[in-house]
């Protein structure tokens, strides 16, 4: 750390010092000024700075620091990420004592042999982007180390006896940065905590959450802005909307689902067509930019999903209470609605805020019980039949388009207190595929009315778009190699 630091006070200073006024600058004490003169010529005899006159010393060059990010592409494949978002490799000669995600101080220079090639060369550690890593203990023969979770960090922690804090061999364990010596390999850690033995599922996914710095719990200010939200629709609110309360409308989702943010509306009009509404939870409402809530929410990105929980996105008030759409209540939406005709054919579409009050709450299981009973006197069959046949027709237009039909089993993990029981393969049937492709009817609806004018022609709007890629070349050449083993043939 000392010569990071000689080095990045030279640069900021841009002229040559001697050892009493670098020290004065380091607040070191008298007893480590004859150490910075040993380092000072060691760091000169390297090229790392120069001599520039009797006793003084200079940065070699000027180069303006540059800040970013470690990116460890593999072992010894490492960029750093710089705030332009430029993405310049390290230097290979140097020992990068930063782990995936740090940000560091670097300055550029050009890669030995090759013209126009830059490399980066780390001046200085800014921040480690966490405080805790998780792994497990081994020890063996006296000596500890913790082996990381996190498979982008290719060291282990050592661990002095004096830290092990009573942990032991095969234990799940958080772990703190200790020191990392110049020229060690290894960083030096203390165990922080234990977590429990390793391959206990409640352990694996404890260990997960302290990995990516993910928590269930929120911040009392935003538990408290959450809680002064008032859970009935204001009049005022609801003369803003359309008025849907009156049509028949209902939700599909999972047997195990908490939070209902879709619905589906069904009428039948005077002419023999039909009008299909897509509702979706209007989040807006509730979370206001500028707000705790918005910026908990902006941090997070999204909900997290694992085998035995969800960590959400925004606190459960919002997602299981005031933006899930439960049978019998009212509840704010966005919606697209389609006026269809028997062939399928969208003749009218309309987009609008919303309010409508769900009438029913269905399972997937449920839905399809409908569905598959011809004899079913319920008054949802003939919407739930209408709406699938239409489904239907939609699902193999877009195929015949050439869409693709990614209709693979979902697996399923079965837990029982806190371990894996077993597994299912869910299957789609038509209760899920008349739901996949309604929203994708409101998905294309809301691409194609913000990203067109009336005319078709591109609107001036910024766009975000989520889309897969090109396959990579060289993966898709390994395939090819690996499947041609057993006969298969990839084009």
């Amino acid at each position: 750390m000392l010569d990071q630091l000689i080095i990045s006070t030279l640069r900021k200073q841009g002229r040559g010092m001697n050892y009493k006024q670098l020290a004065s600058l380091l607040n070191l004490s008298k007893d480590q000024r004859k150490p910075l003169q040993k380092r000072l010529k060691k760091l000169a005899s390297k090229g790392k700075i120069e001599t520039v006159g009797r006793g003084k010393y200079s940065c070699v060059d000027y180069q303006e620091l540059l800040s970013g990010t470690i990116h460890h592409i593999s072992k010894y494949d490492i960029v750093v990420e710089t705030e332009n978002g430029d993405e310049i490799p390290l230097a290979r000669n140097q020992n990068v004592r930063a782990f995936e995600g740090d940000t560091v101080s670097v300055i550029l220079k050009q890669k030995s042999g090759k013209k126009n090639k830059l490399v980066a060369e780390i001046v200085e550690i800014n921040q480690h982007k966490r405080e805790l890593y998780i792994g497990t203990l081994s020890i063996k023969n006296d000596v500890a180390f913790v082996i990381l979770d996190e498979k982008r960090i290719y060291v282990d922690f050592f661990i002095p006896q004096g830290d092990l804090n009573n942990a032991e061999d095969g234990d799940k364990v958080t772990v703190e940065l200790k020191d990392w010596p110049e020229k060690v390999k290894n960083p030096f850690g203390r165990i922080h905590s234990i977590v429990g033995k390793a391959g206990d599922l409640t352990v694996e996914m404890e260990s997960v959450l302290t990995q990516y710095g993910l928590t269930a719990t929120f911040p009392k200010e935003v538990v408290e802005e959450t809680d002064q939200l008032p859970h009935s629709i204001p009049q005022e609110e609801i003369k803003k909307r359309l008025d849907l309360r009156d049509i028949l409308t209902f939700t599909i989702d999972p047997d195990d689902a908490k939070d209902y943010d879709d619905a589906l509306s069904f009428e039948k009009l005077d002419n023999g067509h039909f009008r299909i509404g897509v509702h979706i939870a209007d989040v807006t409402h509730y979370v206001r930019p500028g707000t705790k809530l918005d910026k908990e929410g902006f941090n997070r990105a999204t909900s997290v999903y694992l085998v035995d929980r969800v960590i959400p996105m925004l606190p459960e008030r919002i997602s299981n209470e005031l933006c899930s759409l439960r049978a019998n209540e009212d509840s704010l939406t966005f919606s697209t609605l389609f006026t269809i005709n028997e062939n399928a054919e969208v003749l009218e579409t309309k987009i609008a805020r919303t309010v409508i009050h769900s009438d029913y709450r269905f399972t997937y299981t449920g839905a399809l019980d409908i569905l598959e009973d011809d004899n079913s006197n319920s008054e949802f069959k003939q919407p739930l039949d209408t709406i699938n046949e239409l489904a239907k027709i939609l699902r193999a237009k877009r195929l015949n388009n050439g869409a693709y039909d990614f209709n693979r089993a979902e697996l399923k993990f079965k837990v029982d207190q806190g371990q894996l029981t077993g597994t299912i393969k869910k299957e789609g049937n038509d209760a899920t595929k008349l739901i996949e492709e309604w929203m994708l009817m409101a998905n294309k609806l809301v691409a194609s009315t913000v990203g067109l004018k009336k005319d078709h022609t591109p609107t001036n709007n910024l766009m975000v778009y989520r889309i897969h890629d090109y396959p990579n070349e060289e993966r898709l050449e390994n395939l090819r190699a690996f499947l041609k083993q057993y006969d298969y043939q990839l084009d």
